[in-house]
């Protein structure tokens, strides 16, 4: 008895290593082998798929026995789903070192765990090699703070519709202005985040120095010096842009009958799902886009909120 369970190990172990290997193996070629049935080679295939099947989480990768006529047998599929190709995370590397988004500190732990755990750990080393000299030469933007978690609360914020209390620094005099607000979204333009916000207080938006650009309002993250979800949440009244952008004559069809179709008063997750639109990339592009406006706050150093 001892010697057959020794066999069946030997000969699972044979197969899963000339499987890993690439090998094709024919169940008749290796039941005349090691002198079973064609069954229990079927059966010791099934028990490696098994293996496998518990093991992807852990490796990342989806490896499953698979069978060809037209190669003669059963052959190692092997998937990198759960990864990104190395192709793909030096892409991403690239584009967050050229970003400056975030500390050294924070760039160098984001680049280390997309190397390390997204990887296939044959092209580890190469992807390394390719990203460690802009690494090196990385320069973090003045401001050094961390804004991460911070971000994250805000995001929170938008995703269940609840006003936001802070504390921003204004870019014009560096003044601290407490500001209560309606966070929308959160983009990334020029090295920085910026949370998109709508405010209610009227008095607050007549001191604007651009009155066309009042709402919404822009702000950039790494300015909060305080913050404070609260637990009220608020609705977008859409029909003020919509008198907004007809009396600009800037809207497109597809806006005005996307509007014509919403309530008066939606929630805030309906607002964000028509900012994703074909609305945004129409109407926020002709209005001067959040991007050109950033560009603008920064040369003339207006106050952005």
């Amino acid at each position: 008895m001892a010697n057959d369970y020794n066999d069946k190990v030997s000969r699972v172990l044979s197969l899963y290593q000339r499987l890993m290997e690439g090998e094709v193996v024919d169940k008749e070629v290796e039941a005349a082998r090691y002198g079973v049935s064609a069954r229990s080679i079927q059966r010791d295939i099934s028990a490696i798929n098994d293996f496998f099947e518990q093991e992807t989480e852990k490796s990342g990768v989806i490896n499953s026995i698979e069978y060809d006529k037209k190669k003669g047998g059963h052959y190692l599929s092997q998937i990198y789903k759960t990864r990104l190709t190395n192709s793909e995370i030096l892409a991403i590397c690239k584009i967050l070192l050229d970003s400056r988004a975030f500390t050294r500190e924070r760039m160098e732990h984001i680049l280390d765990i997309l190397v390390d755990r997204c990887t296939p750990a044959e092209g580890k080393a190469i992807v390394q090699d390719l990203i460690k000299n802009e690494e090196f030469h990385y320069i973090e933007l003045t401001h050094k703070s961390e804004f991460v978690d911070k971000m994250w609360d805000i995001g929170q914020a938008i995703h269940q519709n609840r006003y936001l209390e802070m504390d921003y620094k204004r870019t014009k005099d560096g003044a601290i202005v407490k500001r209560r607000v309606k966070p929308v979204a959160i983009m990334f333009s020029e090295y920085y985040f910026y949370l998109t916000a709508f405010i209610e207080d009227e008095d607050v938006k007549a001191d604007f120095d651009v009155i066309d650009d009042a709402f919404p309002t822009i702000y950039r993250i790494d300015r909060i010096a305080g913050y404070k979800v609260l637990d009220k949440q608020f609705k977008i009244h859409m029909e003020i842009v919509l008198k907004k952008a007809n009396s600009e004559k800037e809207s497109s069809s597809c806006m005005v009958e996307s509007f014509k179709r919403s309530n008066s008063s939606i929630k805030g997750q309906a607002w964000k799902q028509f900012l994703t639109g074909c609305q945004l990339r129409r109407f926020w592009k002709k209005k001067m886009a959040y991007t050109r406006y950033l560009q603008r706050c920064s040369a003339r150093a207006l106050i952005c909120g």
